[in-house]
């Protein structure tokens, strides 16, 4: 029987937005991880590590994910290659993991990229020694947040891989720059502004549309989670200019944000550098 095609992959940028709006009270015991695992399928020229910066940006300081090691993140390429019968890639991981990643006998905690394109171009994510390595990150999955990325093209090997890896990690596919709507953009936008104390101004809102048609048009679009970082840079510059009382978004602070602006032309160096975009510059 042909097997149903999966639901499409939702924005990256989405996600992070919604994980962000997570209300984690302090001192919060779940006793695990509540965040899922992630599944990317990209295009080569994608830059994983900068993905990888990305989410952590986010969710450092939530309480959504504990970060401990030399360092945040950390990607790694999973070869299919054995000599002699041994698995050379999962051998060489574990010595990175042990050596590199822990800290002071203590696990790594943070997010891990593992590509797995040679895997799902040969239909391996079934195989043994693929599910001895999955057996393995299982364990420390209470402690990472795993960003499987595959490169492949094919949209029916990439959902095979997909629901292999399903079985055993709570798994969520995501993609870049998919499926927001101005309208979506300008109402997340607008709560955001809101929630943050800040009065718009009627005459500020065709300003703001037009900078959201700017930045859904453009390349280094990320959804959602471009609203909520323009949201952060529109709120901090309307509480340095606030006088007295309430801060408030004129036409004039809306202005600074308008396509062909500072802020717009770091927008687009962004996108090409995957670094973060402020009102100060590049982050």
């Amino acid at each position: 029987m042909e097997q149903k095609a999966l639901r499409s992959p939702r924005d990256l940028g989405d996600i992070l937005a919604a994980w962000s709006a997570i209300p984690l009270p302090p001192g919060d015991s779940l006793g695990g991880k509540l965040i899922p695992d992630l599944y990317m399928a990209l295009p080569e020229e994608e830059d994983f590590d900068a993905l990888l910066r990305r989410i952590h940006q986010t969710l450092k300081g939530t309480g959504l994910l504990s970060f401990e090691g030399p360092m945040p993140t950390y990607s790694y390429f999973l070869e299919l290659l054995e000599r002699d019968g041994r698995f050379l890639s999962s051998q060489d991981f574990f010595d990175i993991y042990r050596k590199n990643l822990c800290h002071m006998g203590r696990p790594f905690k943070g997010i891990l990229g593992i590509e797995i394109t040679d895997w799902v171009e040969r239909r391996g994510t079934s195989a043994q020694k693929f599910g001895d390595f999955m057996t393995f990150l299982q364990t420390i999955d209470k402690d990472v947040l795993i960003v499987f990325l595959s490169t492949c093209l094919d949209q029916n090997k990439n959902e095979e891989a997909f629901l292999d890896l399903l079985h055993r990690f709570r798994l969520e596919r995501a993609g870049l720059g998919q499926g927001v709507q101005k309208e979506d953009f300008l109402s997340f936008l607008l709560e955001r502004l809101a929630a943050g104390g800040i009065e718009v101004k009627e005459e500020a809102r065709p300003l703001l549309e037009e900078t959201a048609a700017f930045v859904l048009s453009a390349r280094g679009n990320q959804g959602l989670d471009s609203a909520r970082r323009l949201a952060e840079d529109i709120r901090y510059e309307c509480l340095l200019q606030a006088k007295e009382g309430k801060p408030v978004l004129t036409k004039e602070i809306a202005a600074l944000f308008l396509p062909g602006g500072e802020w717009a032309e770091a927008f687009r160096l962004s996108s090409e550098r995957g670094a973060r975009v402020g009102r100060i510059g590049l982050i």
